[in-house]
């Protein structure tokens, strides 16, 4: 494998023998398949001077060759969020601007069916494809707004209660 380190690691270790005062911890990948995570207190050439995260007052000394890989651990302070990459489906936006427009008094009826068509088809595309599509609350809002637009309309226009 050689002696390839991640360039944090070798920043941090101009001169042979160097102590590592970072703070960091290290994730130790050996040639034999096994991981630890430790802090490394100096390295050579050669040799490497770590100790276990969980037994830091026991130092160990590995040979270079013996080790796969270095890699800087990042701890996790909880507030870092995964990024959603979903797209807001876009007939669910649609929909619901049809929904807002359908309280337009007699002219909105034809804007209440169009956002209770809309609603439904964007929400069978957003629950078949959940991992591409986001936005079911704008279709779910825009088939019940359209549906309530419908009702009063039928209500006071047509049934004069």
């Amino acid at each position: 494998m050689g002696n390839s380190f991640p360039d944090t690691l070798k920043s941090n270790m101009q001169k042979k023998g160097k102590t590592n005062d970072s703070i960091t911890q290290q994730e130790i990948k050996f040639t034999n398949g096994y991981e630890a995570t430790v802090k490394i207190i100096s390295q050579s050439q050669d040799t490497l001077k770590y100790h276990l995260i969980n037994e830091p007052d026991v130092v160990r000394t590995v040979l270079m060759g013996q080790i796969e890989a270095i890699y800087q651990v990042v701890p996790y302070s909880g507030k870092e969020q995964v990024a959603d990459t979903r797209k807001t489906e876009p007939l669910s936006i649609v929909a619901f601007i049809c929904s807002i427009l359908a309280f337009v008094p007699v002219y909105g009826i034809p804007f209440a069916l169009l956002a209770i068509i809309f609603g439904a088809v964007s929400l069978r595309r957003i629950f078949r494809n959940e991992e591409r599509f986001k936005g079911g609350s704008f279709a779910y809002y825009s088939l019940v707004i359209g549906i309530l637009i419908i009702e009063w309309t039928i209500k006071h226009y047509l049934l004069n209660i």
